[in-house]
């Protein structure tokens, strides 16, 4: 929309002038000397890019507020001045896509829900039990010391169900004592519609590894 601004000017440097300065123009009407100003104002813009990007940044702003809980844990190094919240947001502001019908998906195994150096296994796996709505993990330690970890690291289990927006969290043990461990979900959850994230943090809490998004086996 073009919007034209007009403005009387009293100065006698204007006095008989006519003339253009960019998007200024400077004459004389009925006496007097007028400056007028051509801006273009668009209010909320409305093309498919800009469409997209309002739709993608309020869908990963709501995971981020979904998880916040388990953020608290799996961020304890996050910037200065950024809450966890906000630090998911920056880590994951490529997770979400938006189609040109307007539709948000999210990249549910690349979200990074903790970050850190702490040593994760390498093997681990997830069951589920439709019927009894539960998840086995199994957790592998290798044998012999290993780099950036403790024998009291703690494991958390995170779980959204991806339909309902709901998240669950659970401790499932420290890395010394591991052993198979079950987690009940909630009966109204649909089993076929989970992400499931893993990380370990230091006893203290002070240190964290990355997350690691795990494949839901039937058991």
């Amino acid at each position: 929309m073009n919007i034209i601004a007009l403005a009387i000017v009293e100065s006698p440097v204007f006095s008989k002038m006519k003339k253009s300065y960019g998007t200024v123009t400077l004459y004389r009407l009925k006496g007097q000397n007028v400056m007028r100003e051509r801006t273009t104002e668009v209010k909320n813009p409305r093309t498919l890019p800009q469409q997209k990007q309002r739709k993608a940044f309020p869908t990963i702003v709501e995971l981020g507020s979904l998880l916040s809980a388990a953020l608290e844990i799996g961020y304890p190094n996050c910037p200065q001045r950024c809450t966890p919240e906000n630090y998911f947001v920056s880590l994951n502001k490529g997770a979400v896509t938006v189609s040109d019908e307007l539709e948000a998906s999210i990249d549910y195994p690349n979200l990074i829900i903790s970050k850190g150096s702490r040593a994760v296994a390498k093997q681990m796996s997830v069951t589920a039990d439709a019927e009894a709505h539960l998840l086995t993990f199994s957790i592998t330690e290798p044998q012999g010391i290993v780099s950036h970890s403790k024998g009291d690291d703690v494991y958390y289990a995170v779980v959204l169900e991806t339909n309902l927006q709901e998240m669950a969290m659970e401790a499932l043990g420290e890395r010394d004592a591991m052993e198979a461990t079950t987690m009940t979900l909630p009966d109204t959850w649909d089993m076929e519609a989970l992400a499931v994230y893993v990380f370990t943090t230091s006893q203290n809490g002070k240190q964290a590894s990355k997350s690691v998004y795990l494949e839901v086996q039937a058991s």
